[in-house]
């Protein structure tokens, strides 16, 4: 929650607090008997009651940002690393963990080939060996999967997956 609207909520219950407390104070009539001086105790009560749960949620929230300070690293270690509160390590106060990274999109260099391809000389991988040496054959994009210019009944690869198109979408060979 931003720092405005704690503000702004802190205001507001200290205002219901205060009305709450005129109200009791200014319904009281000048002549006091047991029936009024037990409403006038009742009023004070939920004042005390309700100024108590602000205290708690202010130091709550207090709590909560020394807890976050803590954990990220302040100002204020005795001076070493510029001031920065890292433990005395020089990471220049960047918490750094480190992320797994995803696993590598690969596809076997023995399925690369030279071919034709709209009229132009092309390099890719033939469709069927990449989609059983794949690392991730469901991921193979089929924007970079091509028809080649082998005709009908000559030997060759009728479907690759261009090289380019596939460097560019991060697959490397092996």
């Amino acid at each position: 929650m931003t720092r405005f609207f704690r503000m702004t909520r802190k205001a507001v219950l200290s205002t219901i607090a205060a009305a709450v407390a005129a109200t009791s104070i200014t319904a009281t009539p000048a002549s006091a008997g047991n029936d009024d001086l037990a409403k006038a105790l009742l009023g004070i009560g939920a004042i005390a009651i309700i100024g108590t749960a602000i205290a708690n949620e202010s130091r709550a929230d207090d709590r909560k940002h020394e807890d976050r300070d803590r954990n990220r690293g302040g100002w204020n270690n005795g001076g070493h690393n510029g001031g920065w509160n890292n433990g005395g390590h020089n990471n220049g106060g960047w918490n750094h963990t480190p992320r797994p990274r995803p696993a590598r999109k690969t596809i076997a260099s023995r399925c690369e080939v030279r071919t034709w391809v709209n009229g132009y000389r092309a390099i890719g991988y033939r469709a069927a060996c990449a989609q059983k040496t794949a690392s991730r054959p469901q991921q193979l994009p089929q924007a970079c999967r091509q028809r080649t210019d082998i005709p009908r009944g000559v030997q060759g690869p009728k479907v690759i997956y261009r090289k380019v198109c596939m460097q560019k979408r991060g697959w490397v060979t092996t």
